[in-house]
């Protein structure tokens, strides 16, 4: 029997939590190494640490957030009501990361280490919940898909938001106000608070009613957070996919975090060359959304996530091999790189979802919060480890050392190319090991419900999804 598919109003209202999503977590691993080193005045390695430690933190925080979310019993509902109170913090926050304050240098890497864990803080606190709610929402197989692929086109849209936007607004505030670029970066922290509190709100009251009514009556019988973790870790299709997650978020974030310099330092790009730019990726990644979508549904979507990361991770070492010798090419290896970037962000959390009735049949409990921190745990720790080697490389590459411009210029084309490159290619092939496809996923929910009833079961088409 065909499950029950979910109103575009109630996909739609989940995906603009991505509000919450895709504005922080961008406008982070796009603009803000270049903020610390450029605006702030902080070396590229310190930069480097300040970024690392504040994702490690995030990374720390997700398991802990996915428990407590799994077992919450608030009336508001499990994840709606950690997402609610997340949102005025979270404004506040995203205010106070582009702030430069008038410290001595030592204070001034202390004071973005301390505003940059509790950015990561408030993000965790919203997101988790918020990955988790978009399982909880349908059972069906392709209709997560679906989902997910709703909140990647809102995601995609308010992506050239975040990219597209502050450079305006910084040469706005220099050119038409005769503010400085700490002024100009200031306004983009007060700007963008305001606009992520007002979605985040609209997702948590949208989706109010739609959060199905499952709660853990019984405190003692409450695993402790280890041990569901190692429960969910020693599930062998969580430990393929953990693997590939790490891959490309390493691939992601330095390619996300390298961008801006190739634009300011290699073609001296001006702020709106530099807003066409973020906005031609925008729209490149709406483009393959629903493209990526009907492949998901005409192919088994694990092949489809294997393919793009192996695509895009090829055409990044292929521009390392050629070159990328204008703003025109680096919009072309853009136009390529989204492919493998935006199937990612599409297939993995609904690839994530999947797991969560392996979880139940093996453990006896469906933990889509534990999935979803397990996961954001593992591809941050991937951003937190790229975010640390690019700034290492930018400064032995003599980034920001006068005589070495020719040095760093090159430096700076490998960081957007071989190196995300080679790392995109091992997540594509890691990827094939995966061994959840659409055929066992079906097989098993069909046991799954059989085993819930009290039924006889088989475990036939869904063997390996079981080794261990």
């Amino acid at each position: 029997m065909a499950e029950k598919k979910l109103s575009i109003r109630t996909k739609l209202g989940y995906a603009i939590g991505a509000f919450g999503d895709t504005i922080p977590l961008n406008i982070f691993n796009f603009y803000f190494l270049f903020f610390l080193t450029d605006i702030a005045g902080i070396s590229p390695v310190k930069a480097g640490m300040v970024s690392s430690i504040a994702v490690l933190w995030n990374a720390v925080l997700d398991p802990v957030v996915g428990y407590l979310s799994d077992n919450s019993k608030s009336r508001y509902g499990r994840r709606r009501s950690f997402m609610a109170k997340t949102i005025i913090p979270y404004g506040v926050c995203m205010f106070l990361i582009f702030s430069d304050l008038d410290l001595p240098q030592e204070w001034k890497f202390v004071y973005f280490i301390v505003v940059a864990m509790a950015y990561y803080t408030c993000y965790t606190t919203f997101v988790i919940p918020f990955f988790a709610l978009g399982g909880e929402l349908t059972t069906g197989f392709e209709e997560r898909t679906s989902v997910r692929a709703w909140g990647s086109a809102v995601g995609y849209m308010l992506l050239i938001l975040a990219l597209a936007v502050p450079p305006m607004i910084v040469g706005f505030v220099g050119g038409h106000m005769g503010g400085t670029a700490v002024q100009g970066w200031r306004t983009v922290g007060a700007l963008f608070s305001i606009i992520i509190m007002l979605g985040m709100s609209g997702c948590v009251l949208a989706t109010r009613g739609k959060e199905p009514k499952k709660h853990i009556e019984d405190a003692e019988k409450r695993k402790n957070p280890i041990q569901s973790y190692w429960e969910v870790l020693k599930l062998r299709p969580v430990r393929f996919l953990g693997i590939t997650v790490l891959f490309w978020a390493m691939t992601s974030s330095i390619a996300s975090g390298g961008a801006v310099y190739m634009l300011t330092n290699n073609f001296h790009a001006e702020t709106g060359e530099q807003s066409v730019y973020f906005v031609c990726i925008g729209l490149f990644s709406v483009a393959w959304t629903p493209i990526i979508n009907g492949l998901g549904k005409k192919f088994d979507k694990k092949y489809v996530y294997v393919f793009a990361m192996l695509f895009s991770g090829i055409a990044l070492c292929v521009f390392g091999i050629v070159g990328v010798k204008s703003l025109t090419w680096a919009i072309v290896m853009a136009f390529l790189f989204t492919f493998g970037n935006t199937t990612f962000f599409t297939v993995y959390f609904s690839l994530m979802y999947d797991l969560s009735e392996l979880d139940e049949y093996v453990n006896g409990e469906g933990r889509v919060g534990a999935m979803a921190g397990l996961m954001d745990l593992i591809q941050k720790c991937g951003t937190a480890i790229s975010m640390q080697m690019l700034g290492i490389f930018l400064q032995l590459g003599g980034y920001g050392i006068s005589g070495q411009e020719t040095s760093a210029a090159k430096t700076i084309i490998s960081a957007n190319t071989w190196f995300p490159g080679i790392l995109g290619v091992c997540a594509g092939l890691l990827a094939i090991l995966y061994p959840v496809t659409r055929a066992r996923h079906q097989a098993l929910k069909a046991a799954l419900k059989q085993k819930k009833a009290g039924g006889d079961y088989s475990e036939a088409g869904f063997e390996k999804l079981i080794r261990r």
